[in-house]
């Protein structure tokens, strides 16, 4: 082997060497476990009917007033599932209907306030709540608009039925639109009220500690600066809702008699206020009472529940619990709410059992468990609220798979399933590796592939996704690398250098003939004989002819255009002419002479050591194209 040839050799090795321990010097791959399935998490949506119901219950909680209750369900609601991946969109959903929750509910205090001093008489003083209420209304407004865009968002990403929640939320708008409503007419009340005169209105109420349901009476008086005023209307309200009205006497005295409502609660207020009505709302200022607290008496029965089970996905759990008060109860029934269905249990000496079965679709999380005791007469409602934690039964998973695989020779991977307990089931299990295997095994497993002849050299990562087939164990998924030896991958570096030796090569080859000429033409010209023009016959030039035909076929094949038997040889040079410029003149050459030695008697030595130079340089011309 020559030493440049010896040397290339060598070269191409080490390259080939040096890509191959690249690759390997790679860190070697670790496997790290999860206890879910990332990409089945990432669709693992809460509850949707749950989600659903949860949802508009609260718009329906906030549309009606009830702030507070609204703000409870909301924090009820931050309990929910929700993957890492949507936990930005849920909460700012969230967020958003609570700071508007939180600003209604302030416009409202300031609202009834301010209509509670002007119906009071006190003008003046209501411009500052209503002030108030104007920055508070107009924040809401505001923030209004950004729950409507965070709420398209919210509905296509947990896939919520988008028309039933934005009737909800525009029912919001009408909300606003009221207060607002509300706001421009306590402003004009404030106006008209200025110059009416003004009233006052005293009561006392008896007895101050009553039982739900019984009645109170309530007697006072309506009077100017002046006068009493007679045959006036009177409207008396138990705490905030209105109860009875009387009419006042000659000397301004009145007295009614109210029902206690079923009102559960420690202490309610009583007041009286006077509206002036025709005529007299040009004359009178409306007022207000002096404020009357009663105590209220009432039993209140104590809930108690506990669950039993295991609250696991797919299985039966139980919730059992009693009932009691300190005297017997009136009712034989009590309901149980959870998820969206709500179920009425009958009470057997105060103790109640239900079974209940938990959706094998459902996710993770805390869900809220209610015992609803109902109210009745003085016994007031009770309930217990339990939070049902649902979890999964983690999985762990070990592998071994090989360090080393060459494309298109199959393999194997060897895993097991690692758990607590002794339950035997099923799983499918999922093999990615340039492309998938799924088998469905058991606790122990061996999965075959084949490593593609699409997949590069050097470290791949594979994936081992394990989904069990009881819906109460999670899913769990492993990761590593294996080093893949791709034959195709490692042939194009030695390829390519192989090329390049190629051609170096010829290049020296070619340097090597050009040199031997120029020798050969130095000792000619030495030589001090007579050059006499040589002159040749056609007799005697078949090689000649031969070379020709050689020249023909390699032009053919570089060009693709043949020779056929009725051209000449004048006519086939026209054609390919443009086809093949890089060799068009040596080939011109070479026909120039065959045509002379074919129909000319004689044909000169140079011409003939023109034409051997030409079928030369046709063939390096044509190894240098096609290679």
């Amino acid at each position: 082997m020559k030493p440049k040839t010896f040397a290339l050799t060598l070269a191409v090795i080490a390259i080939v060497l040096a890509y191959l321990i690249i690759l390997a010097i790679q860190p070697y791959p670790t496997i790290f476990r999860r206890h879910v399935d990332p990409n089945s998490e990432t669709e693992k949506l809460p509850y949707q009917t749950y989600l659903t119901t949860f949802l508009l219950f609260t718009f329906d909680e906030l549309v009606k007033g009830n702030f507070t209750g609204t703000i409870l369900k909301l924090k009820e609601f931050n309990q929910t599932y929700v993957p890492a991946s949507l936990k930005y969109i849920f909460e700012r959903f969230r967020q958003l209907m609570n700071d508007l929750t939180v600003k209604l509910d302030d416009t409202d205090i300031q609202l009834d306030y301010a209509e509670s001093l002007i119906y009071s008489g006190r003008e003046e003083d209501a411009r500052t709540p209503l002030k108030t209420a104007g920055y508070d209304l107009a924040e809401a407004n505001i923030t209004y608009s950004q729950l409507k865009s965070s709420a398209e968002e919210f509905t296509r990403s947990f896939m919520l039925p988008r028309a039933q929640v934005f009737q909800k939320i525009d029912s919001i708008q009408v909300l606003i639109e009221d207060m607002y409503t509300k706001l421009y007419n306590l402003l004009e009340r404030i106006e008209f009220q200025k110059n009416l005169e003004e009233t006052y209105l005293e009561i006392e109420a008896y007895p101050e500690s009553v039982w739900v349901g019984s009645t109170i009476t309530v007697e006072g008086k309506l009077y100017t600066k002046t006068q009493p005023l007679t045959q006036k209307n009177i409207i008396v309200y138990f705490d905030g809702q209105k109860a009875s009205e009387a009419r006042t006497s000659s000397d301004g005295m009145f007295n009614c008699t109210l029902k206690v409502p079923y009102t559960y609660k420690p202490q309610a207020n009583i007041i009286a206020k006077y509206f002036p009505l025709e005529d007299d709302s040009n004359k009178y200022k409306p007022t207000e009472s002096n404020t009357i607290q009663i105590q209220l008496l009432y039993i209140t029965p104590k809930v108690e529940a506990k669950l039993y089970g295991e609250t696991l996905p797919g299985k039966y759990f139980r919730v059992e619990g009693k009932v009691y008060a300190e005297k017997s109860l009136p009712y034989d029934q009590i309901k149980i709410s959870w998820l969206t269905s709500s179920t009425i249990v009958q009470l057997e000496n105060g103790t109640f059992k239900l079974t209940l079965k938990v959706p094998e679709s459902i996710s993770d999380g805390k869900y809220v468990l209610k015992a609803e005791a109902p109210s009745s007469g003085i016994y007031a409602p009770a309930s217990k609220t339990l939070y049902v934690n649902v979890k999964r039964i983690p999985l762990n998973l070990t592998l071994d798979a090989p360090p080393i695989a060459f494309s298109g020779i199959e393999y194997n991977i060897v895993g097991k399933i690692l758990y607590q307990g002794e339950e035997k089931f099923n799983s499918t299990i999922k093999l990615v590796l340039g492309q998938e295997y799924v088998e469905n095994v058991g606790q122990e497993f061996k999965i075959k592939f084949t490593p593609p002849l699409t997949i590069f050299s050097g470290y791949q990562v594979y994936r081992v996704q394990v989904k069990p087939q009881p819906p109460w164990y999670s899913s769990v998924e492993a990761e590593g690398r294996i080093f893949i030896i791709n034959p195709i991958t490692v042939a194009v570096p030695v390829g390519l250098v192989s090329a390049v030796a190629v051609k170096i090569l010829r290049e020296e080859k070619r340097k090597n003939v050009k040199a031997v000429e120029k020798g050969i033409g130095k000792a000619a010209e030495a030589e001090t004989v007579q050059v006499k023009e040589k002159y040749y016959v056609r007799e005697g030039l078949e090689w000649l002819i031969n070379i020709y035909w050689q020249a023909v076929v390699i032009v053919s094949n570089l060009t693709r255009i043949e020779m056929k038997p009725s051209m000449t040889i004048r006519e086939y040079l026209a054609l390919v002419k443009e086809s093949g410029k890089e060799f068009y003149k040596s080939f011109e050459k070479i026909s120039m002479v065959a045509e002379k030695a074919l129909y000319s008697p004689k044909v000169s030595e140079e011409e003939l050591e023109a034409a051997k130079k030409s079928i030369e340089e046709l063939q390096i011309a044509y190894a240098r194209i096609v290679h």
